[in-house]
């Protein structure tokens, strides 16, 4: 390595180092605070030789640690901590840098240690952990919105238009969906339809001439 791969954690007010875990290698990989029985850290040791996930008390102390050969570009947590959300790493040329977005989302049972892939219909656009439902919010890049329990199985499929952002409120029992043709569209738990507001209005072009100007040049470099 040309640096020393490491996980840090510091005290947020004094700025003071609390500890350090050498051979952690933090990659375009997990590293997140997680709930689940009290704060910890879920980590994605991205290490080639041994690729990991792992799980560390804020003492810096490992739970428990599972192989990732494919690697972790993303992880979350259930609340009860029985199972674990997770991305694979994202491809990589040979000089180790990233070419493209990762594939697919699965969940581990960490009891079994048992991976399952998530039902999907296309590439994942966005996806959300429902913590305290135990369920998993997840748009596809053909315009799928489906909610999913964490062990894969098919709650409610809606098609929305275009692949949307999601925001989740903090009870859960609101869905926000922004899709590309400029809408908010609030769903409820279950998926029905609560309100939709246009944004569109808003989004008002207020210097025209700089508009037609700037989104029809050339690009630098291009004759």
């Amino acid at each position: 390595h040309f640096v020393r791969p490491a996980l840090l954690l510091f005290d947020a007010v004094t700025g003071r180092l609390l500890w350090a875990k050498d051979g952690v290698l933090i990659d375009h990989s997990a590293c997140a605070f997680v709930t689940a029985g009290g704060l910890k850290i879920l980590a994605g040791d991205a290490t080639p030789e041994r690729r990991r996930l792992l799980l560390l008390g804020l003492d810096g102390r490992e739970e428990w640690s599972l192989p990732r050969p494919e690697g972790t570009s993303a992880a979350a947590l259930t609340a009860d901590g029985k199972r674990v959300i997770v991305r694979p790493e994202a491809a990589r040329d040979r000089n180790h840098q990233v070419i493209g977005e990762p594939q697919g989302l699965a969940v581990i049972d960490l009891a079994s240690q048992r991976t399952t892939a998530f039902p999907l219909t296309a590439p994942v656009s966005a996806w959300r952990l429902l913590p305290r439902a135990g369920r998993v919010l997840v748009s596809t890049t053909d315009g799928q919105l489906t909610l999913f329990e964490s062990d894969t199985r098919r709650v409610w499929e809606r098609p929305v238009t275009g692949p949307p952002s999601l925001l989740v409120s903090e009870d859960e029992q609101q869905l926000v969906v922004g899709t590309p043709d400029g809408f908010l569209r609030w769903l409820g738990p279950d998926g029905a339809p609560r309100q939709t507001a246009d944004l569109m209005p808003h989004n008002r072009v207020t210097d025209l001439a700089r508009y037609v100007r700037d989104y029809t040049q050339a690009p630098v470099g291009v004759p």
